[in-house]
């Protein structure tokens, strides 16, 4: 049986066209966005100098590529910890510590005088990151009227990825004249910032409900991750954003460079023009798409969108030059843009307060299972079989997800 949705909002806009002017009004939303932005910067700062840093101790390639690898790992065994951990201490307690967590990692890391302890402050970061995404991701869910959550979440998503598009530029020029060590520095300091606004902008926690409160909840901080997995919907959302993850990093920022290189014979220029090209087609597309599922509903727009996502990757199999490259780039960022918010809108509708760090836990988990999994695996079918398998696998996931759309009932709230 599904929990009472977070509904709750006597409040909620009666205009069935949202509009940004309405987020505003959502305590602590704008406060929320610009710790989204500036964490997304500093996130994107270190990105392109983790590697060369990890190098600068005399290490090879693998245990370069495993500091990226530990944080994402970190994060990914993190995330069903830290949903409870939420739901105990509040949603502004966990961003602000999560972003002060994070600012103590990047700064263990610029002090680094071994890899070893690069590779340990890092994985600290991973999981500073959980309980930062996961709680800012929580308090959009409750905060938000349900008329706009899928505009909340699109907004919120598009905060930080404005934030992290920009920080590789700024991080590769305060490297070269500064040094490897200072972008970790200043990363430090964005999300001390962060942490700091997060405990004097953000709304506090509200006394819960008797109905709010789990029975167990004192004895065991992981109750009600069975009855979270039993809805359809819910399964639905975690499918949905498995499928995403797993197409971002398997294909996107894996499969398709080496696809672009070997059957193509595109050079690195083109190749980061057609990932620049994305990148920007998500960013046009993340918040609209908010809107969308909040007029016309999450089943439509899930069922829509995943299977224009299947046809996507299934394209690239007949791509042939450059042009049908970058159009085909610019036409998958706009369906991840156009899919992204819904996981999380979904599981906003079917999951009360109490529950929504737990829930929140468990679809971020999904999303890095994802993110882990599909270079993995991808990797592995184009070794094995080629290009071809790749594409057509991840299809089969993207059509999955659609079909699990076709069969969820339609969560969006009535019109108040």
């Amino acid at each position: 049986m599904l929990d009472p949705p977070m509904t709750d909002h006597d409040n909620a806009p009666t205009d069935s066209r949202p509009g940004l002017a309405d987020l505003r009004e959502v305590p602590g939303f704008t406060a929320a966005l610009a710790i989204g932005v500036v964490v997304g910067l500093g996130f994107g700062l270190v990105i392109p100098i983790i590697p060369a840093f990890a190098r600068s101790f005399g290490v090879g390639v693998f245990a370069a590529t495993a500091i990226v690898s530990v944080f994402a790992g970190v994060r990914l065994v993190s995330n069903l910890a830290v949903g409870p951990l939420i739901d105990t201490i509040g949603m502004r307690r966990a961003v602000g510590w999560g972003a002060l967590i994070v600012g103590a990692s990047s700064l263990a890391s610029a002090a680094a005088p071994t890899y070893w302890w690069f590779l340990f402050a890092r994985g600290i970061g991973g999981f500073g990151s959980a309980l930062f995404l996961g709680a800012l991701v929580t308090l959009t869910l409750v905060t938000a009227p349900a008329s706009l959550r899928g505009r909340a979440v699109g907004t919120i998503q598009s905060s930080f990825l404005i934030g992290s598009s920009f920080g590789p530029t700024v991080g590769g020029a305060l490297a070269e004249p500064l040094g490897l060590r200072w972008p970790f520095v200043v990363y430090a300091a964005a999300c001390g910032i962060a942490g700091l606004v997060a405990f004097s902008r953000l709304p506090g926690p509200e006394a819960p409900t008797e109905d709010d409160v789990l029975p167990d909840r004192s004895r065991n901080p992981f109750a009600g991750f069975g009855q979270l997995l039993r809805t359809r919907e819910l399964i639905a959302a975690l499918v949905m954003m498995a499928a995403v993850r797993w197409t971002l990093s398997g294909l996107r920022f894996s499969v398709v460079p080496l696809f672009a290189e070997d059957v193509l014979s595109l050079g690195p220029a083109l190749l980061g023009i057609g990932l620049t090209v994305a990148s920007v087609g998500q960013l046009l597309l993340v918040v609209p798409a908010g809107r969308l599922i909040d007029i016309r509903g999450r089943r439509p727009v899930g069922v829509i969108g995943f299977t224009t996502f299947a046809v996507v990757a299934l394209g690239f199999v007949v791509l042939d030059g450059t042009w049908p490259f970058l159009v085909a780039m610019g036409a998958f960022g706009l369906v991840t843009g156009a899919t992204n918010p819904l996981p999380a809108a979904i599981v906003g509708d079917v999951v009360s307060k109490d529950r929504a760090g737990r829930a929140v836990g468990v679809l971020n988990t999904a999303g890095d299972l994802g993110s882990v999994g599909g270079p993995l695996v991808l990797g592995a079918l184009v070794e094995g079989f080629g290009f071809t398998s790749a594409f057509v696998t991840t299809a089969a996931l993207l059509l999955a997800a659609a079909a699990l759309a076709i069969r969820m009932r339609e969560t969006m709230p009535a019109t108040v």
